[in-house]
Protein backbone atom coordinates (compact mmCIF):
# COMPACT_ATOMS: atom_id res chain seq x y z
CA UNK A 1 0.00 0.00 0.00
CA UNK A 2 2.93 2.29 1.37
CA UNK A 3 4.38 1.98 -2.50
CA UNK A 4 1.46 2.49 -4.23
CA UNK A 5 0.40 5.83 -2.35
CA UNK A 6 4.07 7.45 -3.14
CA UNK A 7 3.71 6.82 -6.51
CA UNK A 8 0.15 8.12 -7.04
CA UNK A 9 1.92 10.84 -5.19
CA UNK A 10 4.67 11.90 -7.14
CA UNK A 11 1.69 10.88 -10.51
CA UNK A 12 -0.52 13.57 -9.15
CA UNK A 13 1.83 15.97 -7.64
CA UNK A 14 3.34 15.79 -11.72
CA UNK A 15 0.18 16.40 -13.26
CA UNK A 16 -0.41 19.77 -14.40
CA UNK A 17 -3.79 19.94 -14.46
CA UNK A 18 -6.32 21.56 -12.07
CA UNK A 19 -8.01 19.08 -10.14
CA UNK A 20 -5.31 16.29 -10.73
CA UNK A 21 -7.68 13.84 -11.63
CA UNK A 22 -6.50 12.97 -15.21
CA UNK A 23 -3.69 11.30 -13.93
CA UNK A 24 -3.19 7.76 -15.46
CA UNK A 25 -3.88 4.85 -13.01
CA UNK A 26 -1.99 2.61 -14.67
CA UNK A 27 1.47 4.45 -13.61
CA UNK A 28 0.58 3.96 -10.48
CA UNK A 29 0.02 -0.01 -10.95
CA UNK A 30 3.15 -0.34 -12.57
CA UNK A 31 5.59 1.85 -10.03
CA UNK A 32 4.51 -0.04 -7.32
CA UNK A 33 4.44 -3.10 -8.87
CA UNK A 34 0.62 -4.22 -7.95
CA UNK A 35 -2.17 -5.71 -9.64
CA UNK A 36 -4.86 -3.62 -11.31
CA UNK A 37 -7.60 -5.51 -8.99
CA UNK A 38 -5.38 -5.16 -5.98
CA UNK A 39 -5.67 -1.12 -6.58
CA UNK A 40 -9.72 -1.27 -7.46
CA UNK A 41 -9.80 -3.20 -4.22
CA UNK A 42 -8.85 0.12 -2.17
CA UNK A 43 -10.50 2.39 -4.16
CA UNK A 44 -13.32 2.25 -6.31
CA UNK A 45 -12.49 5.29 -8.84
CA UNK A 46 -9.69 7.53 -9.26
CA UNK A 47 -11.75 10.96 -7.42
CA UNK A 48 -11.79 7.58 -4.46
CA UNK A 49 -7.83 7.28 -4.51
CA UNK A 50 -7.15 11.51 -5.51
CA UNK A 51 -9.34 12.11 -2.16
CA UNK A 52 -7.43 9.88 -0.25
CA UNK A 53 -4.36 11.04 -1.35
CA UNK A 54 -5.27 14.73 -0.36
CA UNK A 55 -6.40 13.82 3.37
CA UNK A 56 -2.85 11.80 3.67
CA UNK A 57 -0.77 14.78 2.39
CA UNK A 58 -3.14 17.64 4.71
CA UNK A 59 -2.73 14.97 7.86
CA UNK A 60 1.14 14.94 7.14
CA UNK A 61 1.79 18.74 6.68
CA UNK A 62 -0.45 19.31 10.16
CA UNK A 63 1.77 17.01 11.88
CA UNK A 64 5.45 18.27 10.69
CA UNK A 65 3.74 22.06 11.40
CA UNK A 66 2.75 20.75 14.81
CA UNK A 67 6.10 18.98 15.52
CA UNK A 68 7.52 22.00 14.64
CA UNK A 69 5.60 24.19 16.96
CA UNK A 70 3.85 26.72 14.34
CA UNK A 71 0.56 26.79 15.37
CA UNK A 72 1.84 27.97 18.53
CA UNK A 73 2.96 31.39 16.79
CA UNK A 74 1.30 34.56 18.21
CA UNK A 75 -0.67 35.80 15.30
CA UNK A 76 -1.39 34.79 11.50
CA UNK A 77 1.81 36.61 10.15
CA UNK A 78 4.15 34.42 12.58
CA UNK A 79 2.42 31.45 12.23
CA UNK A 80 2.52 32.08 8.04
CA UNK A 81 6.69 33.01 8.90
CA UNK A 82 7.70 29.76 11.00
CA UNK A 83 5.66 27.49 8.86
CA UNK A 84 7.89 29.01 6.17
CA UNK A 85 10.99 28.38 7.56
CA UNK A 86 9.87 25.06 8.61
CA UNK A 87 9.74 24.30 4.94
CA UNK A 88 13.56 24.78 5.28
Amino acid sequence: MRSMFYSAIRQYAADATDTGCDADRTVHISEAGISKSLLFHYFRNKKELYLFLWRQAAKFGVEQMTARNVYEAGDFFDMMYAGLKAKN
